[in-house]
C-alpha cells in the first residue's frame, strides 16, 4: 500500500516532462515537492521514533518509499536529510540534541545532511576531516567535496577522528571557519558540494565513543538505501524501453520483435529482477540486524549499481538517436548510474569488503 499510494502521487505530482524542466532549472531542489513528501505524506519520518515526531517504522519502509523515488529521480534532500542525518543522530545517545532537531527534520523545516567521508569516498577509517579539543572546545579542520546537498542543509553534520577515535560534531553554517560551496556533478537531480572546515567551532554530539556506533550504521543504512534507489530507477529504465521498442517500427515491425533489442531487454530484466530482491533482502537484513547485514549491505549496493548501469545504457541504446538528445531523459538515468556507482564508495570497494567479509570467517 505504501508503495502503491507513493507511485500514485509521483505519476501524477512528478512526470518525466517535470524532471526535464527541473534539469533546465537553476534549483538545487523542488521545494513544492518537498513540503508535500514531508510535511503532507510524512515520508521523511517513517524511521523515526514517534517520541520524536516519526512514524515508529523501520529502515525497510524508507526503502520502500526511496524505490519509488528512484523510478522518477525524485530532485529533493530526502537522502541526505532522512538517510544520512535521521540517521546518523539516531544512532547517538544525546537525547538532548535528537529532542531539538529530529522533529523539524521530520516536518521538513530543516533539512540536514553528513560530511566527513575518506579520500576513497566512503565513511570508514581515515576520515577527511579531524577534530581537536582546547580549551574553548572543539574545532575541526578538513576538506570534504563530496557533501550532499551542501548548499542548502541546515544541520551540517560531521564525521570527524579524534585522537580516541571517530565522533559526531554539528557545525553551524555561518560559523567562523565554514565555508559551503556546491560543485558541478553528473547527477543534477543530487546536487553535491565541498565542505571546508578551517578550526570551525563544534559540538560533539553524544558521549565520547559514540562516534564508532554512528559510523557502523551509517556504513549499514548508505548502501541499502542507495541500492532502493537504484533498483527504482533500473525498473523505470527497462519500462521505457519496452514501451518504445513496442511503440517504434522499422521495416513494418516494431523493434522490440528483433533479437538486437528483445535479447538486450530481456538481459536487462534479469539483471533488474536480481537486483531488486537483493535490495529487498539487504534492507530487510539491516531494519532487522540479521547477523549477515554487513556483507549483505555491500553485496546490495555492488549488485544494484551493475543493474542501473546496464540497465540506463541499454535504454539509450534501444531509444536509438532521441536517447542521445538533452530532451529526453534518458541522459539523466545514466548520470544517475555513473555517480550512484561512486559518491559512497566504489563498486570494486564493496565486493572487497564482502569478500573480506566471508573469508574472515
Amino acid at each position: 500500500m505504501l508503495r502503491d499510494t507513493v507511485r500514485d502521487y509521483f505519476g501524477e505530482a512528478f512526470p518525466l516532462t517535470r524532471l526535464m524542466d527541473f534539469a533546465n532549472s537553476d534549483r538545487t531542489y523542488d521545494r513544492a515537492l518537498w513540503d508535500q513528501l514531508s510535511n503532507k505524506m510524512e515520508l521523511v519520518g517513517l524511521a523515526v521514533p514517534e517520541n520524536l515526531g516519526g512514524s515508529g517504522y523501520s529502515l525497510y519502509e524508507t526503502c520502500v518509499v526511496l524505490s519509488e523515488m528512484g523510478r522518477v529521480l525524485c530532485p529533493s534532500p530526502f537522502f541526505a536529510s532522512t538517510v544520512l542525518a535521521c540517521e546518523a543522530l539516531l544512532a547517538t545517545d544525546d537525547e538532548t540534541f535528537q529532542a531539538e532537531v529530529i522533529p523539524q527534520l521530520v516536518k521538513g523545516d530543516l533539512t540536514g545532511t553528513l560530511a566527513g567521508m575518506n579520500p576513497k569516498g566512503w565513511f570508514g577509517e581515515d576520515l577527511v576531516v579531524r577534530a581537536e579539543s582546547g580549551g574553548d572546545g572543539w574545532k575541526l579542520s578538513g576538506v570534504d567535496s563530496t557533501v550532499l546537498d551542501a548548499a542548502t542543509a541546515d544541520v551540517v553534520l560531521v564525521l570527524a577522528r579524534t585522537a580516541d577515535g571517530p565522533e559526531l560534531f554539528a557545525v553551524q553554517r555561518e560559523s567562523t571557519g565554514v565555508h559551503l560551496e556546491s560543485l558541478d556533478g553528473i547527477d543534477f537531480t543530487r546536487p553535491i558540494g565541498r565542505l571546508t572546515l578551517d578550526g570551525a567551532p563544534a559540538r560533539r554530539i553524544g558521549s565520547p565513543g559514540v562516534g564508532n556506533v554512528v559510523l557502523e550504521r551509517i556504513r549499514l543504512v548508505v548502501p541499502v538505501c542507495q541500492a532502493a534507489e537504484q533498483v527504482g530507477a533500473a525498473e523505470r529504465c527497462l519500462e521505457i524501453a519496452v514501451e518504445h521498442a513496442k511503440g517504434r517500427k522499422q521495416f513494418g515491425k516494431p523493434i522490440g520483435s528483433f533479437q538486437a533489442v528483445k535479447h538486450h531487454c530481456a538481459s536487462v530484466l534479469l539483471a533488474v529482477e536480481a537486483a531488486k530482491w537483493t535490495a529487498l533482502y539487504g534492507a530487510w537484513s539491516v531494519a532487522n540486524d540479521l547477523p549477515d547485514r554487513v556483507p549483505v549491505a555491500a553485496m546490495t549496493q555492488a549488485s544494484c549499481s551493475d543493474a542501473l548501469q546496464r540497465a540506463s545504457e541499454n535504454l539509450i541504446q534501444v531509444l536509438g538517436g532521441i536517447g542521445y538528445t538533452w530532451e529526453h531523459p534518458a541522459h539523466a538515468y545514466f548520470r544517475r548510474a555513473v555517480a550512484s556507482r561512486e559518491i559512497f564508495g566504489s563498486v570494486a570497494a564493496q565486493r572487497e569488503s564482502v569478500a573480506a567479509a566471508y573469508l574472515d570467517r
